[in-house]
């Protein structure tokens, strides 16, 4: 214990360590004003024995050494055993104080070693450790990142698809069960080179069409240069959304990146080619016309229904309807082809997939709100809307070669383009402008031939249907839906 400590001058201390003192040879030394004499005995460890042994001393503190605080040192915990005593009212008072230490078993000092080892074993642990958990996070982006892009399949030459000699192998192929769900099951970075052109079947603006074989069945190749890599991405996203896949919409087979970088979409190939050249050189008797209006009506229908399963389709708005954007199959009905600048929109979040350009599209089947630019960009509603329009267009060119009979003699119109007596063979947006400021597309423009409305009540009632498409307010016009139910109707009347 500490005693009571009284401050006294001129105290002399035992010293048995006091170098530097003029008085250590006689073991004192002198107390000087706030000093205190000590005594202390402490626990010291011999590594060359490996044992403990009680060491006493005896000394005094000065004022500047902080006497009270050294004196009171023993309360503080230390690895070695330590206790001490300090006095300062008589001359070697401290010569007197035994200060004892409390029996403890001899523990060896810790493994310096052994201590560095464990920091760095921790050290390289937390570095696996963070490391693991950045490359997790790495592989958890990568892979939503692919899933939401379309994720591609890579399979090697000895898992390449053999098929027969034989159409209807490749359908069962690239088609599924009628549920649509899932991708086609090609090999992606193969059918390139596999594909072996035979001829051109056209170029636009932004592509070359190719028709060739492709294990020994006919496909269309449809190519998009470097710089057209947004349309490519566009469709080829639009192909592979889930549930899309329809009796009515183009078959998607696969899609690559070339050699030359180059980017390639294939689809089928119907030998009838467009929609637009079909009704050049074909006439029509009332039960082809009504089939090709239905399937094509029906194909926009399924592009703007939106269906709510475990299989989500979300609803498409295809901005580019043309004749020349239907093919005509083998069962002589339209099927919708062309999604470069198509949109696709969920109700559930409400956004579209990209922000829409108006300026695209084929000029002479715009509507008139996307040609005076009064359109709203933000309504997927507006789009659609936007398409019946187009679609009417396509409805009038078919009409054009549907037979009457008129004075006991077979009538038929010749295929034109929409207004092609008022516009250039390849109108722009500006011409359009200056057309729709004049006049109105329904009242002036399209006209209804006299044989529509007086010799087939088929032509007749479906003219009437027709020119609804045609009004310059969108929200006049009727959905895709009560179109197709119209025109089955008239159709099962017709079968009557």
């Amino acid at each position: 214990m500490v005693k009571k400590i009284v401050n006294y001058t001129g105290i002399i201390c035992y010293c048995n360590n006091c170098p530097g003192n003029r008085d250590a040879e006689n073991g004192t030394c002198p107390l000087a004003f706030g000093g205190q004499c000590f005594s202390a005995i402490e626990q010291v460890y011999f590594k060359e024995d490996n044992s403990y042994e009680n060491v006493r001393t005896f000394g005094c503190f000065s004022a500047s050494d902080q006497a009270l605080l050294q004196c009171r040192g023993d309360l503080v915990p230390s690895y070695n055993l330590r206790s001490i005593q300090c006095c300062n009212f008589t001359d070697l008072c401290n010569q007197n104080l035994l200060p004892q230490l409390k029996i403890r078993n001899i523990i060896p000092p810790p493994n310096i070693f052994m201590q560095s080892n464990i920091h760095l074993l921790t050290l390289l642990l937390s570095f696996i450790f963070g490391f693991i958990i950045i490359f997790a996070y790495i592989a958890f982006a990568y892979k939503r990142c692919k899933r939401h892009s379309g994720s591609r399949m890579y399979f090697t030459e000895p898992f390449s698809i053999k098929l027969h000699k034989s159409q209807h192998v490749l359908q069962d192929l690239v088609t599924s069960s009628g549920s649509g769900a899932g991708k086609p099951l090609l090999i992606q970075t193969t059918i390139g080179r596999q594909f072996k052109r035979i001829n051109c079947l056209g170029q636009g603006r932004f592509t070359e069409i190719y028709v060739g074989e492709w294990n020994a069945s006919k496909i269309v190749e449809k190519i998009f240069s470097s710089a057209e890599e947004g349309r490519w991405f566009r469709e080829k996203d639009i192909y592979e959304t889930v549930s899309l896949r329809h009796e009515n919409v183009l078959g998607y087979i696969s899609s690559d990146i070339l050699p030359n970088g180059m980017r390639a979409i294939y689809t089928d190939y119907h030998e009838f080619g467009s929609l637009c050249d079909y009704l050049d050189k074909t006439n029509l008797c009332r039960s082809e016309f009504l089939i090709l209006v239905r399937t094509a009506v029906t194909a926009v229908a399924h592009l703007h229904t939106e269906i709510f399963a475990t299989l989500k389709h979300p609803a498409v708005a295809h901005r580019d309807i043309t004749s020349k954007n239907f093919f005509i199959n083998d069962n002589k009905q339209c099927v919708i082809s062309n999604f470069e600048i198509s949109i696709k929109h969920t109700s559930m979040d409400d956004v579209m997939n990209t922000e829409p350009d108006i300026t695209l599209g084929t000029p002479r089947y715009m509507a008139p709100e996307i040609v005076t630019g009064t359109i709203n960009v933000r309504s997927f509603a507006a789009f659609k809307m936007a398409d019946i329009y187009s679609l009417g267009l396509v409805l009038y060119e078919i009409c054009q070669r549907c037979v009457t009979i008129e004075n006991n003699s077979f009538v038929v119109d010749e295929h034109t383009l929409p207004f092609f007596d008022v516009l250039p063979k390849n109108p722009l947006i500006d011409d359009m402008r200056k057309l729709f400021g004049t006049k109105n597309p329904r009242e002036d423009l399209l006209m209804i031939p006299s044989r529509w409305k007086n010799n087939d009540f088929v032509l007749k009632s479906f003219t009437s249907i027709m020119q609804e498409c045609f009004y310059v307010n969108p929200k006049a016009r009727p959905n895709v839906l009560r179109l197709k139910k119209s025109i089955i109707a008239l159709e099962n009347q017709d079968a009557l």
